[in-house]
């Protein structure tokens, strides 16, 4: 049985930056973009081979996301109206330090949208929402098991969905 996936306490170095701002273009339209740059380094992880990887990227940390939201309300005596879509990449990223290409997952971009209305006295709020809406098939994790059982297990985001929302506030 190789257990070399298994790591502990292993020396890391990270960096990096996030850049986030809100506009508001309009009295009643909102946008936002956020941009992270992530660069890890793990140092002394055991391979399969024996040999020992001195620069592997940290599980589950894309060097590169970026997101961006637009909001348009139209303010009516009886409350508001609204819709919003958001639109975002995640990069490239491995779900182990051991960095095989099996347990790297491809970058990905998808996008969100809602539409909804809120009550003049802001106590409901009734929403539909679209999510996945470029239906992109893309892993949220991923566990390699081929040493042990021979296999792997992937799980993947929701296909394109539809939701009703109902929210009262006290």
């Amino acid at each position: 049985m190789d257990l070399s996936a298994i790591l502990f306490n292993a020396q890391a170095r990270d960096y990096g930056a996030e850049l986030y701002d809100t506009v508001s273009l309009t009295p009643t339209l909102t946008g936002s973009l956020s941009l992270a740059y992530l660069h890890t380094k793990v140092m002394g992880v055991d391979l399969p081979d024996g040999t020992v990887m001195n620069n592997a990227q940290a599980p589950n940390s894309p060097r590169l996301s970026v997101a961006a939201d637009l909001r348009k309300e139209w303010r009516e005596p009886f409350g508001n109206l609204f819709a919003e879509a958001t639109v975002s990449y995640v990069g490239s990223r491995y779900f182990s330090t051991v960095n095989e290409p099996c347990v790297q997952a491809p970058s990905y971009a998808t996008g969100n949208a809602r539409v909804g209305y809120t009550t003049a006295n802001r106590k409901w709020t009734w929403a539909l929402s679209m999510n996945n809406i470029n239906n992109k098939a893309y892993q949220v994790y991923l566990y390699d098991e081929a040493s042990v059982a021979g296999s792997g297990q992937q799980n993947f985001a929701p296909p394109r969905w539809v939701r009703g929302e109902v929210e009262y506030k006290f």
